[in-house]
């Protein structure tokens, strides 16, 4: 877990960002505000990662996308094969745009940008699916398989019959818990929501992340078992969990 916070996190979290890694594979979704500097004090090899997903445009999950690149775009930092960038229609767009602005360094072709369409991809040594999920018209959550082990992670995303098809049996399930339940909120979860969805969707074990500073003031763990039998963990920045 490498920023399991938000833009009002008034602790050390940085914002939304997941490590995937394998013996063969390195796989990084989103990349928010303090990911480039947690995944460097985690001594994380920013030139190994062969594939960044990104679950929405918002700034909390995309802002440090070009320090990410930028780094790689040195040559100390450059591999033998390209980094692919994921992520819902727009992405393209967005990336031309940020060419005019920032340099023609960032249509480099070590950088493949990737507009999901598809159902269902194979990538080195995963299978990964795509769920629009309820946030903004571009929102998605991602599926990755490896060896019949599966990891679901929401991005950002309310309550919806997607999420769960997400989720389903996963073995670790990777979702947001922005808010209380008093003050939740159309397009987040709450703990009672996430474990609704857990528990419909057959979790196996529930990881929290992306959590405001109002729900951490809160009873989370009790609030989430009152729906959801399984294990949760409400993570932190820099934990490690395997599979």
């Amino acid at each position: 877990m490498i920023g399991t916070g938000t833009m009002r996190s008034k602790d050390s979290r940085a914002c939304s960002a997941v490590l995937i890694e394998s013996s063969e594979s390195t796989l990084l979704v989103d990349c928010g505000p303090g990911s480039w500097l947690r995944l460097r004090e985690l001594k994380k090899d920013l030139g190994r990662i062969d594939h960044i997903f990104l679950t929405h445009f918002h700034p909390d999950h995309i802002m440090d996308l070009i320090a990410i690149l930028f780094t790689r775009y040195h040559t100390s930092f450059r591999q033998p094969r390209p980094i692919d960038i994921w992520g819902a229609t727009g992405l393209s767009r967005f990336f031309s745009l940020m060419a005019e602005i920032l340099g023609e360094w960032l249509e480099d072709p070590m950088f493949q940008v990737r507009e999901i369409h598809d159902s269902t991809y194979n990538i080195l040594d995963f299978t990964f699916e795509w769920f629009p999920v309820y946030h903004v018209k571009e929102s998605v959550g991602y599926r990755f398989e490896k060896n019949k082990k599966v990891i679901a992670i929401s991005g950002d995303s309310g309550y919806c019959p997607e999420l769960i098809e997400l989720s389903r049996n996963a073995d670790i399930a990777i979702l947001e818990c922005s808010f209380p339940d008093d003050r939740a909120e159309e397009h987040h979860l709450t703990p009672t929501r996430v474990g609704q969805v857990a528990r419909q969707a057959g979790v196996k074990k529930l990881i929290l992340t992306h959590l405001y500073p109002e729900v951490l003031q809160t009873d989370i763990g009790d609030q989430v078992s009152q729906q959801y039998s399984g294990p949760v963990h409400i993570a932190q920045d820099g934990d490690l969990i395997a599979l």
